[in-house]
């Protein structure tokens, strides 16, 4: 069974290829999927599924619930290259959270901007958020449903390789490397876009190699004492900003079965409540869908392909990322106690990593859930590798996150058996992470449950001061 190919690339003019490889390989239609050595299981090949017997992937253990991975951070593929995901998701800073860099977007801009140094400690806030469930009663009838894996095709990659070998590099004997494969590729067009692929995932990405300015804010004269003054633009409809996007689309033959209907990311009005500011880039987002439910981060942010439209000139900036993927299939128990699952909501779900509440008893309301996906990273100590899982689960919308201070406008709860015994048996209370809480001082300057002064210290202070 061939796979049709899932973009063509539509480049008249000249492009340079960055890793020399003959183009047909990728217009052409692809190669016949074969099964790696991955799954004993008997195995159904259905278009870009292959089903799996029941459990076939092994304990779902690995599974890093703690991990962000959306919006535009850094993650690593089986592969081992960067890959960049499509949405931020909020910072795990403070909170005994372990730090890190918080970043922010503009709208899909594709540019990530740091905000938080590695030293810079998020301060504390004495209440937390409390999840309240003011939606219906709501029965999980099935008992199993499947999971989704992410498999490595590296057929092309393969294929590719082979022709680097006979391309006739003289400075390396490039044949003399055997079992080789093309991993990913970048492909420059002159005076275009940049195309980056993962052959072996089934991805790409676009972006513009034109230089453009980011001219949200302009000098208004040149010289001293002039000032800055912030340029704005006015809103565009939805419908024109999804029109351009779409017709980009159609332009380079990028195929979006996979997805279902576009929406424009309007998170950024949640945090401005005249909405005055319109950012430059806007974001168009292609949900990435299975069995008609749209996959979600374990953030609550929603996962898909984003073309990116900057308002200066209503022209695409750049698209991430496009999938074509093959998906192994495997059924897993879930659970059908909706109660155990609500707790686990309404402690803000598997992360808690939550910007505190202004004061004590502050509420967000959860509504009735609806089914999705989440996309985790399942890591296998057996070789050190993260892969692309697909979990059943529920989001809970906040219906009241507007102007709060918090991050995301759901909770996603995972609803497969095996993770949730595994979080209440690795963590407190059935979900709630442990974590170092921030040390009470009294007004002495002591802390709680310990003298102000350890009497030892105190005798060698006042001897010092005696002498």
């Amino acid at each position: 069974m061939s796979r049709v190919p899932f973009i063509l690339v539509g480049i008249i003019t000249t492009i340079t290829i960055v890793v020399v490889a003959s183009g047909s390989l990728i217009l052409n239609q692809l190669p016949a999927y074969k099964i790696s050595k991955l799954v004993l299981q008997k195995t159904v090949q259905n278009g870009n599924f292959i089903e799996l017997s029941d459990g076939a992937f092994g304990s779902l253990s690995g599974i890093n619930l703690g991990e962000k991975t959306q919006t535009n951070l850094s993650a690593r593929s089986e592969s081992g290259e960067s890959v960049s995901v499509g949405m931020v998701s909020a910072p795990m800073v403070g909170f005994g959270g372990g730090g890190g860099n918080a970043v922010s977007m503009d709208s899909g801009s594709g540019v990530v901007d740091s905000m938080v140094s590695d030293r810079m400690i998020m301060p504390y806030y004495e209440y937390m958020y409390e999840f309240d469930y003011v939606g219906d009663d709501f029965e999980i009838v099935d008992t199993q449903l499947p999971v989704y894996r992410l498999a490595l095709d590296q057929t092309v990659g393969r294929s590719m390789a082979q022709s680097l070998s006979n391309s006739g590099i003289n400075f390396v004997d490039l044949s003399k490397f055997k079992n080789t494969s093309v991993l990913s590729m970048h492909l420059s067009q002159e005076d275009g876009f940049n195309i980056y692929l993962n052959l072996d995932q089934g991805k790409i990405s676009i972006d513009s190699n034109q230089q453009y300015i980011l001219d949200s804010v302009t000098m208004m004269c040149d010289g001293p004492g002039c000032d800055f003054q912030e340029k704005k633009y006015s809103a565009v409809p939805d419908d024109q900003l999804i029109a351009i996007a779409n017709k980009f689309l159609d332009d380079y033959g990028i195929v979006r079965s996979i997805y279902s209907s576009p929406m424009v990311d309007n998170s950024w009005k949640r945090y401005q409540e005249d909405s005055t500011y319109v950012p430059q880039m806007q974001s168009v987002v292609y949900p990435l869908s299975l069995d008609g439910n749209n996959v979600y981060e374990s953030g609550g942010y929603i996962n898909g392909m984003r073309v990116t439209v900057d308002l200066s000139d209503m022209r695409v900036r750049n698209v991430n990322e496009i999938f074509n993927p093959v998906f192994e299939k495997s059924n897993y128990e879930i659970e059908t106690d909706f109660g155990r699952i609500l707790k686990f909501a309404e402690k803000g779900g598997m992360n808690m990593f939550f910007y505190g509440a202004s004061t004590e008893g502050e509420k967000l309301e959860l509504g009735t859930p609806s089914y999705v996906y989440m996309h985790q990273y399942d890591y296998s100590s057996k070789d050190g590798r993260s892969r692309e899982l697909y979990i059943p689960a529920l989001k809970f919308p906040i219906l009241n996150a507007n102007n709060k201070n918090i991050y995301q406008d759901s909770i996603v709860v995972p609803i497969a058996k095996e993770i949730l015994d595994l979080y209440d048996n690795n963590n407190n209370n059935g979900g709630m992470i442990p974590r170092p809480m921030p040390l009470i001082m009294e007004t002495d300057g002591a802390v709680r449950g310990t003298p102000a002064v350890m009497p030892e210290v105190e005798a060698i202070v006042e001897e010092m001061i005696v002498q």
